[in-house]
Order: C-alpha cells, then structure tokens, then sequence
C-alpha cells in the first residue's frame, strides 16, 4: 500500500526543468518547476488544476500567466523562489477556493512592467501572503483582491512604484496591505473596499512619495508606532490622501503631539 501510494503521488505532479513557453499550453495537474520559466511574448501558460503550482526558480513572463482554480474543494499553495518580472499578463486567481489558501513569493528582485492581480478566495480568511523581494519594483499595474495580511517588499530593502498598486476586500473581512520598507517613485496607491493599509514602523517606513486614493467604501489607513527609544524625538510623517471621506478611517498607534492638513479642492 505504502508503493503505491508513493506512485500515485508522484504521478500527481509534475517536476520540469527549464522550459521556455512558445504558444499556448494549458497544465492541469500540481506542477513544480525547478528551473527558470520564461513565457515568451504572444505565448500563454495556464496552470488550472492540482492542488499546488511552484516555482523553485526565476520566472519570466512576456506573455501570459494565470494560475487558477477549477476544483473549489481543492486547496491551493503557490510559492515562488527566485527573481520574477512581469512585462505583460499575470493572473494568480485563487477565487474558487472554499479553503484558505496562500502565495508565498521570496527573492531578490520583483519587476512588474505590465498588468498583474493576485486574488484570493473570497470564501474564507486566507493564510497571510508575501512577496518578498529586496528590490520591489511596479512600473505599471498591480492589483491584490484578498482578505488577510499581504507583506511586500523587504525590510532594509527598496520599493519602487511609478504607477498604480491597488488593493480591496472581495468580502467584509479585511485584507491588510502592509509594505515592509519606505515606497518610492510618485506612484499611486488605491485603496479599496474593507482595505486597511497598515504602516508599522513610522521611523524606518515612509510612503510621503505616493498619493493614496480611497474608493467611497469603508476602508482605513494605520500609522503604527515608532522602534526607537522614546528619548528620540517622535517620528514625524506626511500623507497625500484624495477622496478623503466619511468612510474612511485612520488610525494610530501612538499620542499625536500635532497634527496639520492642507485641503486643496480643484
């Protein structure tokens, strides 16, 4: 029994070596690719089935990438390990999952140039999700549909974003957008429905280069507290908020010595 449980595993999944996509390919079994993916520009790798799709290496996409449910009774993992640029389509969608379920990406450098949204199952809270990458680069559009803790970038790394990070709630729980060091490059943030963005140490984490934007629906922004010693003076930061509204909250860790705001109507 103990056999032919072993081959019925290994026949579940399938371990390949580097691959470079040419046309249109669809997997619908666990995959494991364990060297560098690149899908070329006008081709498409669709991955829609098993219960985990990894990446033990670069990926490369020029072209497109989903990753997908198609058995809402299964659950999903997706880890990534290496460096990974997007310079078209991907698609992480998790949104038939009735379980929790994760994306757990880690290397050194993340570069999207094209579009891109990663969602989770709108059904259950999921396991925290990360990307984390010393260099965090977005140059175009990149959106998160989730409910849980979403960690990106690296502490004492670099975050980039020139164009639009967006982030919402499929449900009323909440999907907390936590970036783990200072955002750079006079992008936008969105912030969406039952969206918590959450800045959790104000003395090493900056985000006065980005303009966020709050949709009409509940949504909040933290300012969590400072690490230093309390004999440093208080950290002091700036926001750029548009669309400020009677649903939005913010909220903060520590006593606010002072406070001031510009209000400029167009």
């Amino acid at each position: 029994m103990r056999s032919l449980i072993s081959i019925t595993l290994a026949l579940a999944s399938i371990a390949l070596a580097q691959d470079v996509i040419e046309k249109r390919k669809t997997i619908t079994v666990s995959t494991n690719y364990h060297e560098k993916l690149i899908i070329e520009k006008d081709a498409y790798l669709g991955l829609v089935g098993g219960s985990f799709h990894n990446f033990y290496s670069d990926v490369e996409v020029h072209g497109g990438l989903c990753v997908s449910t198609d058995d809402s009774f299964v659950r999903k993992n997706n880890r990534l390990i290496g460096n990974f640029e997007n310079y078209f389509n991907t698609i992480i969608d998790l949104s038939k999952d009735t379980g929790s379920n994760s994306y757990m990406w880690e290397g050194e450098s993340f570069n999207n140039k094209g579009n891109m949204s990663m969602r989770g199952t709108p059904f259950a809270s999921s396991n925290p999700q990360s990307l984390t990458f010393s260099s965090f680069s977005n140059s175009r559009f990149l959106q998160f549909i989730d409910t849980g803790y979403l960690q990106f970038g690296k502490e004492y790394g670099t975050i980039i974003n020139t164009d639009t990070i967006a982030a919402q709630s499929d449900q009323f729980n909440h999907i907390y957008v936590i970036p783990q060091s200072s955002m750079i490059g006079n992008g936008c943030l969105w912030v969406g429905s039952y969206c918590i963005f959450y800045i959790e140490d104000l003395d090493n984490i900056s985000v006065e280069d980005q303009t966020i934007v709050l949709s009409p629906e509940p949504n909040a922004i933290v300012l969590g507290g400072f690490t230093d010693p309390p004999s440093r003076h208080l950290p002091v930061t700036s926001l750029k908020i548009r669309n400020f509204n009677s649903k939005t909250s913010i909220w903060f860790h520590e006593v606010i010595q002072k406070s001031s705001h510009l209000k400029m109507e167009f």
